[in-house]
């Protein structure tokens, strides 16, 4: 149950870091975030994931999970994937910080 406080504890602040920092898109009333997780599979991932959707549900906020199933590649591709279904934002646990780079440039 601890583990489960802390991961919520986690994405509410995630949540609060990317809320701070979205930029809403004009062409949709639908709010939508897409969260990049590194590997939904793993325990923690599922919990943060959860984490995530319930905080985002309570601010107006759809999220759609994307699992890179820890491939850098396979992450680069769900960010593209994210941003041509033109999602307000992004919520990313990477791979690696390399990946976190190269997903934050195609982000902008």
């Amino acid at each position: 149950m601890t583990n489960r406080k802390s991961a919520s504890k986690a994405a509410a602040w995630c949540m609060v870091f990317v809320m701070c920092s979205l930029t809403f898109a004009v062409h949709s009333q639908e709010k939508h975030l897409a969260y990049l997780v590194s590997d939904a599979r793993i325990p923690f991932w599922r919990i943060m994931a959860h984490g995530i959707q319930h905080k985002a549900g309570e601010l107006g906020y759809r999220v759609s999970v994307y699992s890179s199933e820890n491939q850098a590649k396979r992450e680069l591709e769900i960010t593209v994937k994210a941003i041509r279904e033109g999602v307000d934002g992004i919520v990313l646990s990477p791979t690696n910080s390399s990946a976190a780079a190269t997903v934050l440039q195609l982000a902008e």
